[in-house]
């Protein structure tokens, strides 16, 4: 593969560090601290001593914990000074190749995609991933396609109270998760997810208030709030809006949770929009 695609900000550690992801799952290839040094004084026109060495170490830090994050299953490993693929074929792991170009490029519109379309497709990775994180099922809420009271008839066990105000739109709801027991009694877990593929991720962490959600689903256990998002987040933005989000779902923890069950039903459609964002980003 002719891997073009250069770094959006090669002065921010984390987005070196998506970029290193990226190459390495996309071409199979290694990258060495070395060869990102050299990368960086040909793109940025310096000479060696010119390289801002503390940014590489940043970088190599960024990805020894992203490795920890990821697991045992990690899509890469890092030795030492050299960043190598665990993986044999992007095409194994599509959702991590669209989360990654999400985290780089945001979600804009595309020749070929929709925002919206985009969005949808990040929802379904989330569905996926919830109803195998909690071992139970999930459901994607199709507004404005759906009413709230069409939703609820197909869960189990939460029933439609009151429709939702028009100008709440989807009330911030995306996902809606139950679980682990599925047993068919009426005392299960639930977790509502709001998902937000682009960079504007920060904007929407209140948009689900599960006060709000109360009064228009009954649930018959408090349900929670869930928060998914294509990126790595940093341990200080976990800190200040744990709260404000929920549960955290994020780039390793989607990993993590889909390399472990079978993604084939959305397999097609996810592979369809990597190559199609890949053909305008590596051309």
């Amino acid at each position: 593969m002719n891997f073009t695609y250069e770094i959006p900000n090669i002065n921010d550690p984390h987005v070196c560090a998506d970029w290193i992801e990226f190459y390495v799952i996309l071409t199979g290839l290694d990258m060495a601290k070395t060869e990102f040094q050299d990368f960086i004084e040909n793109t940025q026109g310096l000479d060696s001593d010119e390289v801002d060495l503390g940014i590489l170490d940043s970088v190599w830090q960024e990805l020894e914990y992203r490795e920890f994050l990821y697991g045992s299953n990690s899509p890469f490993r890092v030795n030492r000074s050299l960043v190598s693929s665990n993986i044999q074929s992007w095409t194994e792991v599509p959702y991590q190749v669209m989360c990654l170009i999400f985290s780089l490029e945001g979600n804009d519109h595309t020749p070929d995609y929709t925002p919206s379309q985009s969005g949808s497709l990040f929802e379904k990775i989330i569905e996926a991933a919830t109803a195998s994180f909690f071992q139970g099922k999930a459901f994607i809420f199709g507004y404005p396609n759906e009413t709230l009271k069409s939703f609820s008839e197909r869960l189990e066990h939460i029933e439609f109270s009151r429709p939702l105000h028009p100008d709440l739109n989807d009330g911030g709801l995306d996902v809606l998760s139950t679980g682990p027991f599925n047993d068919s009694r009426p005392n299960e877990l639930s977790i509502l997810i709001q998902c937000a593929a682009g960079r504007n991720w920060i904007t929407k962490i209140d948009d689900l208030n599960i006060d709000e959600w109360n009064t228009r689903l009954d649930f018959t256990v408090v349900p929670t709030k869930g928060f998914a998002v294509p990126i790595v987040m940093k341990p200080r933005d976990i800190f200040k809006r744990s709260k404000r989000m929920g549960l955290l779902l994020d780039r390793p923890r989607i990993y993590k949770t889909l390399k472990l069950v079978d993604c084939s039903s959305i397999q097609i459609e996810i592979e369809g929009w990597c190559d199609s964002r890949l053909k305008q980003l590596i051309a």
